[in-house]
């Protein structure tokens, strides 16, 4: 017996809704381009064609979704669910065709301008995206930043803590002294080398996807029918004070380096964090060199971009 076909109602209602947007390749790569692909049903039962069971995919993360994964986890049926809303909100957001303005709707009969709303539309989301994780990063950045300041203060508090014992009379009560601000020292290192490579991980996320959302803007824009600079134009300002804070922190970051490596070995408790905290400072000043390198190649493009306009 033949399974019963999805009602062409049905299939019209899931391609509008999506717009032909995967919501896998939505909600874990922030991709919001038009795929080719299916419709597939969630329960895995293609006899029910209830609406709620359906969901269009790309075909890659269709046929992921209908295989039964032996070493990876295979996508759930409630997490698609979930990007599916997640989708559907941003389609309304942003790839609603007007309905109140017969002016709006007389100006989208042929498809040329369909097509051309629907970019702009799209364009609109990527910067949208922009705009929301260069916020994340900012607010990672800062924290970068107060790792920074807290590893300082502290290091000026154990300076302080070593004149006073060095100071004091000659004997063994000034050496066990002196050995437990090292260790305080070190202690410190460790702290600092945890909470700033935590505070820089939050940084490097938003970052990454911050500047794949502008990459995908800036593809759009370059065939963009009615493309003005404006749309572009406040980006390269935003992108030149996010490298500048960037720059500020990464000098920050190689003055408490010299300042670390200065300050010469010691016990073996002191040796541990200190060579911690240098290597964290290392990894951070070529973690800061590469997005700073990425945030201005970024830069030229928009420039070369409004150039050619």
């Amino acid at each position: 017996m033949s399974r019963p076909h999805l009602p062409e109602s049905t299939e019209v209602a899931v391609l509008t809704q999506s717009r032909r947007r995967c919501c896998v390749c939505f909600a874990l790569e922030r991709d919001f381009s038009r795929k080719r692909g299916q419709i597939a049903h969630l329960d895995h039962n293609r006899t029910n064609n209830d609406p709620a069971n359906l969901a269009f995919l790309c075909l890659e993360h269709h046929d992921e979704y209908d295989t039964r994964p032996s070493q990876t986890k295979a996508l759930k049926r409630k997490e698609l669910e979930t990007y599916r809303v997640e989708l559907y909100a941003t389609v309304n957001a942003f790839l609603t065709l007007p309905t109140a303005s017969p002016i709006s709707l007389e100006s989208l009969k042929d498809d040329d301008a369909e097509d051309v709303f629907f970019a702009t539309g799209e364009m609109r989301f990527y910067l949208a995206d922009f705009e929301h994780f260069q916020g994340e990063g900012v607010a990672a950045l800062g924290r970068v930043g107060e790792s920074l300041a807290r590893h300082s203060q502290a290091m000026d508090r154990s300076n302080r803590m070593t004149q006073k014992v060095v100071s004091a009379p000659p004997g063994r009560s000034r050496l066990n002294a002196i050995e437990e601000v090292l260790r305080i020292k070190g202690r410190d290192f460790t702290r600092f080398s945890e909470e700033h490579r935590a505070a820089m991980r939050d940084l490097q996320g938003p970052t990454k996807k911050m500047l794949e959302a502008l990459g995908r803007a800036c593809v759009i824009f370059s065939d963009l029918e009615g493309a003005t600079p404006q749309m572009l134009l406040p980006k390269i300002e935003e992108l030149r004070s996010t490298r500048q804070r960037l720059i500020a922190i990464k000098d920050k970051a190689a003055a408490s380096k010299l300042a670390i490596k200065e300050g010469g070995r010691s016990i073996q408790a002191y040796n541990k964090g200190r060579r911690l905290a240098m290597a964290t400072l290392e990894w951070t000043a070529t973690i800061f060199g590469k997005m700073i390198e990425e945030i201005e190649q970024y830069e030229h493009r928009l420039e070369e971009l409004l150039d050619y306009m």
